[in-house]
């Protein structure tokens, strides 16, 4: 009998060698993973999404916790500008329940998904998203304005 998920098990595999646990929700087939060696709980809810049919990979990160509703047309500005200046992915707000996450993804239609391609998916989204996360909590919690969080922030990266 064939295989029914094999992107996804090429995905789960790629993560294990890698030393992530991961744990998959059956019905909605969204890969959980658990960092490898955090000794502190995670920042952020890292997950993978297969869209088999699609032949896509979907990487988000969530920043918990959710933007109090009168923060969120700041941290959509914060987003906003940030997502101009990126290469790879982009944030997204969600302005009914206030998620925040950050969100990589590639198509593999026609070609072999293989370590390199999945190690550039990941990384790039874990550096987005440790890069930002800092001005993102400190304009949801109303510490810091956007110019002076993304001025704080965009300086560190060079």
């Amino acid at each position: 009998m064939a295989d029914v998920n094999p992107l996804r098990d090429a995905v789960m595999s790629y993560l294990r060698r890698r030393g992530w646990q991961v744990e998959v929700d059956e019905p909605s087939g969204i890969i959980a993973l658990e960092q490898p060696g955090a000794d502190d709980p995670a920042l952020y809810t890292v997950v993978a999404v297969v869209r088999e049919d699609d032949r896509q990979v979907l990487i988000y990160s969530a920043c918990p916790p959710d933007v109090p509703e009168h923060r969120r047309a700041a941290v959509a500005e914060l987003l906003t500008r940030a997502n101009y200046g990126l290469f790879i992915g982009n944030f997204e707000l969600d302005l009914d329940d206030g998620e925040v996450r950050f969100k990589t993804g590639v198509d593999v239609e026609g070609t072999d998904v293989d370590d390199a391609l999945l190690d550039g998916l990941l990384r790039a989204n874990l550096a987005t998203m440790d890069t930002y996360l800092g001005a993102i909590l400190d304009v949801a919690a109303g510490d810091a304005d956007v110019s002076e969080a993304l001025a704080t922030t965009e300086a560190d990266i060079g």
